[in-house]
C-alpha cells in the first residue's frame, strides 16, 4: 500500500504544461544567436549547448553581429517535482529574429529539464512540426488487424 501512495504521489508531481507558438524557420546559413551570458544556471547553460550542437555562433548580449536573440526567463518551480529530486521549471522562452525584429518561435509553461531542452532543440532545428506531423502514419483502413482472442461466437477483443 505504501509503495502505490508512493507511486502516486511521484507521478502526481510530474506535470508538464507548455504552450509553443511557432512563426518562422530559422535561417540556416544564418545561425547565430546572441545569448545573455549572464546566465549561469544549469538549464541556462543547456541551451547554449543545445545552440552550440545544432550549429550556432553563440556570441554575447547586443553584440550587432548576431542574427537571432534568445530570450529567456526561467525559474525554479517549487511545486513541481522532476522524478525524485529534479527541480521543476517556469519558462517563457522567446527566439526573436534581428533582422525583422520578429519572434521566430517562444515556448512558456512548466515542466521539467527534459522535456523543455527536447522542444527548445526541436525548434532550432527547425523539426518541431514534423514530429507533429501524422502523413506517414498507417490510414485507419491500412492499419495491421490486431490479434483477437474469441471463444466460441463472442470477442473479447481484436477484429
Amino acid at each position: 500500500m505504501k509503495k502505490i501512495l508512493f507511486l502516486m504521489l511521484f507521478l502526481a508531481g510530474c506535470t508538464y504544461q507548455q504552450t509553443v507558438s511557432s512563426y518562422a524557420k530559422i535561417d540556416p546559413n544564418a545561425k547565430t544567436v546572441a545569448v545573455n551570458m549572464a546566465d549561469s544556471g544549469n538549464i541556462h547553460q543547456d541551451l547554449k549547448q543545445a545552440l552550440a550542437e545544432a550549429g550556432f555562433k553563440v556570441n554575447g548580449e547586443y553584440d550587432g553581429v548576431s542574427r537571432y536573440k534568445l530570450v529567456d526567463d526561467i525559474q525554479t518551480d517549487d511545486s513541481l517535482r522532476c522524478g525524485l529530486f529534479g527541480d521543476g521549471y517556469a519558462y517563457n522562452i522567446t527566439l526573436r529574429d534581428f533582422n525583422t525584429n520578429k519572434e521566430v518561435f517562444g515556448i512558456e509553461g512548466k515542466g521539467c529539464r527534459e522535456n523543455i531542452l527536447e522542444d527548445f532543440t526541436a525548434l532550432i532545428n527547425n523539426r518541431y512540426d514534423e514530429k507533429k506531423d501524422n502523413s506517414n502514419e498507417p490510414k485507419d483502413d491500412d492499419a495491421m488487424k490486431a490479434p483477437s482472442l474469441k471463444s466460441g461466437n463472442i470477442t473479447f477483443w481484436g477484429n
